[in-house]
């Protein structure tokens, strides 16, 4: 979604609202190959021109699929991000020991909020991804000869096995 630089000049501060879906699905899975689908991205919010800047604040609702972190089924991942960026041109010089906040280069006279989309998206794909069944179960998978276990299962066999293998046992 692309916005002019010089619409938002013009309208002198007011906001311009937007409300309307991006689809992401290949930038997406070309940056993060374990991303298995993705939903059009529903963005809504606002941009203004204050201070030779565009100050772009909106939120992003889109599902994700994801392989599971135990079985790799895929998982559908609902996201709602909210994003507030601050875009400056490219020729104003800023001081940058006095930002507080990360700006944006901006090349051109257009403002591209889906840039922003993907990597928000990407910021928020959680470390670990589990499917409902997953949850609601306290079994860890398992195969021959080996098994997950959880940091506590691990100590109490470590200590059990440490007891059955010593001199003092008999």
């Amino acid at each position: 979604m692309k916005i002019s630089v010089k619409q938002l000049q013009d309208s002198q501060g007011t906001p311009t609202y937007f409300d309307t879906e991006i689809n992401v699905v290949e930038a997406l899975k070309q940056r993060d190959e374990s991303i298995l689908a993705v939903s059009p991205a529903h963005i809504k919010g606002f941009l203004v021109y204050q201070s030779q800047s565009v100050v772009a604040q909106f939120t992003c609702d889109v599902d994700i699929t994801l392989p599971s972190s135990r079985s790799l089924e895929p998982v559908v991942v609902p996201l709602h991000i909210d994003i507030v960026e601050r875009y400056i041109p490219s020729h104003i010089s800023v001081d940058e020991k006095e930002l507080t906040e990360i700006v944006m280069p901006l090349d051109g006279d257009w403002v591209d909020l889906e840039p922003a989309v993907e990597d928000h998206i990407l910021l928020s794909i959680p470390l670990q991804v589990l499917s409902q069944e997953e949850l609601s179960e306290d079994r860890m998978p398992s195969g021959n000869d080996w098994q997950v276990m959880t940091e506590e299962e691990y100590q109490k066999s470590k200590q059990a096995q440490k007891e059955k293998n010593s001199p003092f046992a008999s």
